[in-house]
């Protein structure tokens, strides 16, 4: 698995350097006094480089969830404000596709034990796809409620995308694994995020159960302990 992931990295960065030297050797040589052509290879240059800057971010970002996965949070979040603040944080990529954010949460779902930092990631990761993957001009339905023991918060997002078909769900937390590879790079994708979110909700005890239909969207969902009065008698 090391030497996969090894392999898989360094492909996925070998692929937009080897792109950004190409346009280099261009530009010093054939294209050297076209500045049309300085141009166009310079802005996908940079945007090159912005892809291989998130995949370190990420990779990065792996690295310290999975240096704190056996350390369980104990911090109360108010899971209300987290979510609005993301959806505020997004709604800009939404928009530009015509997604709207809705967010339902029942009245006693509020506190929960999760650490703060590493579940606005979660929802960062997983609002952000539904932001770029749902079909345009839909709603990507976000709701929190209590779970039947009480003792959880049940979270879920809800696209109305083209949906996943059924080969492709066990592997989505893989990393670098991708449904369309070449959709995911064009939209800024790194092959991480749902890894990412799969390794900080095993910290949190917690797992992502993904339910899909095709052409009718896919259902994210995963739970965090709620926290629990203690008994005055114990």
């Amino acid at each position: 698995m090391r030497a996969d992931f090894v392999a898989n990295a360094s492909h996925e960065l070998r692929t937009p350097l080897t792109s950004v030297l190409g346009f280099i050797e261009t530009l010093r040589g054939p294209a050297v006094g076209d500045l049309d052509a300085h141009k166009r290879f310079l802005g996908i240059m940079q945007t090159e480089a912005e892809r291989m800057v998130r995949l370190i971010d990420d990779l990065l970002s792996l690295s310290r969830i999975e240096m704190t996965r056996y350390m369980a949070p104990n911090a109360v979040t108010d899971i209300n404000k987290l979510v609005g603040s993301v959806i505020n944080s997004v709604k800009g990529i939404a928009a530009e596709r015509g997604v709207e954010f809705t967010y339902e949460h029942e009245e006693n779902v509020q506190d929960v034990v999760a650490d703060s930092d590493q579940i606005t990631q979660v929802f960062l990761n997983l609002l952000t796809n539904a932001a770029k993957y749902s079909d345009p001009n839909t709603k990507v339905h976000v709701k929190a409620e209590v779970g039947r023991t009480g003792k959880h918060a049940l979270l879920s997002i809800t696209d109305e995308g083209p949906g996943i078909a059924q080969e492709h769900l066990a592997r989505l937390t893989e990393r670098f694994y991708r449904v369309d590879t070449a959709r995911s790079r064009k939209m800024g994708g790194t092959g991480l995020g749902l890894a990412i979110v799969k390794h900080i909700l095993l910290r949190h005890n917690s797992g992502l159960d993904i339910k899909s239909q095709l052409g009718k969207g896919t259902v994210f969902s995963f739970k965090l302990p709620i926290p629990q009065k203690k008994d005055e008698n114990s």
